[in-house]
């Protein structure tokens, strides 16, 4: 039965939590395939589901619950206090975000929830250490990490409270007024915040970017930009800027899904895109955020030396991609009302070939990456950086472009 429930004055219809007694929920165990969450449970007519949103299939469930075995119910732990069910554990900062959170606003609407155990299911056997932003993300839901319960064997709950997860990975939400909840715990905006911001990704260069980023946030600082690198600031400081800004431009990644938690922001906001289907990815995230976004696609070839083992090809996910500077330049101009100095085709090839030195020169990059993968891929970097020569030449611009900033690895 729906409620309306109320958080900083918004107003949502939020279903009740599914009680269930003496439920089973179980770690969980190698799927069918990748994208499948399989694991032992006994909820009675509860499902326990994990739902995601693509394109192709729209919304669906990736859960594979099955029946406990004997052994599995003879030997699990019981634990005897209510606890609040959260799901599949995420310790990669974008996807708990954007999938891992979305069933805790149950501890911050219902006060009998509060200090119990929050249900985490992990792999079996593993232990999991709170990362440090954990708590800071928690915090968020009124919630400690002391109250985290990882389930990595088969456990017993007297009582189990299940709520219906609020948004899904992809931006989907299947409780439709989920976004009103947000912020949760009030977000002070700050006076004294610059109005335009760039969050960046230049300090993940390895895990994914475009080349020529440490070129465009120069520019962009030059022009009265803050630059925010999200990983190095309180989760607090960062969700105060999003909501004091007038302007922000993220580079995509992660840092995008800070918005699941600010709620409606006032400013604008232009993503810059480093793989195909940005929009797609991001696109319902944005546009629960803010009434004005955009996403720049200019895409063109794929720098990784991270090996995907499963599919023998380059881990695009952690890719760096080639993009057309002049283009995204005239663009951010046209965003932030500021002429930009625009890069001729000679800064282009300099900024792009940096950034790629930085990424080759890094030790975080293709870390677990064999030698043979490491130099298929450097065939590759050469036969996409052939391509990208072959590409029409730039128009060539009368401002002369600020020079490159210093750089601690390729200036040591």
């Amino acid at each position: 039965m729906n409620e309306a429930r109320s958080i900083g004055g918004a107003r949502a219809e939020l279903p009740a939590p599914t009680v269930v007694r003496d439920a089973l929920v179980g770690p969980l165990l190698p799927g069918s395939s990748k994208l499948r969450y399989v694991f032992a449970a006994d909820t009675g007519g509860c499902r326990l589901e994990h739902l995601r949103f693509t394109k192709a299939q729209g919304l669906h469930d990736i859960a594979e619950p099955r029946a406990p075995t004997p052994a599995e119910l003879a030997d699990a732990p019981l634990v005897e206090e209510p606890a609040l069910y959260a799901g599949a554990f995420n310790s990669h900062f974008g996807h708990m975000l954007a999938e891992g959170i979305h069933r805790l606003w149950a501890a911050a609407v219902d006060p009998t929830l509060a200090g119990r155990p929050v249900v985490f299911q992990t792999r079996a056997g593993r232990t999991e250490e709170p990362m440090p932003w954990l708590a800071e993300v928690l915090e968020q839901f009124g919630i400690t990490t002391d109250q985290l319960l990882f389930v990595n064997t088969p456990t017993r709950f007297a009582e189990l409270h299940v709520p219906k997860q609020g948004r899904t990975l992809g931006g989907a939400m299947p409780i439709p007024d989920y976004p009103a909840l947000f912020p949760i715990q009030p977000i002070a905006r700050d006076p004294y915040a610059p109005a335009n911001l760039y969050v960046s990704r230049r300090l993940h260069m390895y895990s994914g970017s475009y080349l020529g980023e440490t070129w465009v946030e120069h520019v962009l600082a030059k022009s009265g930009f803050e630059i925010l690198y999200p990983e190095t600031v309180p989760l607090a400081s960062t969700l105060r800027k999003l909501v004091s800004a007038k302007r922000i431009v993220f580079c995509e990644g992660s840092a995008i899904h800070h918005l699941e938690l600010t709620g409606h922001v006032d400013a604008r906001v232009f993503v810059i895109g480093r793989r195909r289907g940005t929009a797609e990815r991001f696109g319902r995230v944005l546009e629960a955020a803010t009434a004005d976004w955009t996403v720049f696609e200019q895409q063109r070839g794929m720098v990784c030396l991270d090996w995907d083992k499963v599919r023998g090809t380059p881990m695009g996910s952690r890719a760096c991609s080639f993009t057309d500077l002049p283009t995204l330049v005239e663009a951010l101009s046209a965003f932030a009302g500021v002429p930009l100095p625009a890069p001729s085709p000679a800064v282009v090839r300099r900024e792009e070939s940096l950034d790629l030195l930085r990424l080759l020169l890094d030790p975080r990059a293709g870390a677990d990456t064999s030698d043979d993968q490491l130099g298929r891929m450097l065939r590759m970097l050469r036969q996409s950086r052939n391509a990208q020569r072959l590409r029409p030449k730039q128009r060539r611009s009368r401002v002369e472009p600020f020079p490159p900033p210093a750089d601690p690895i390729l200036d040591a």
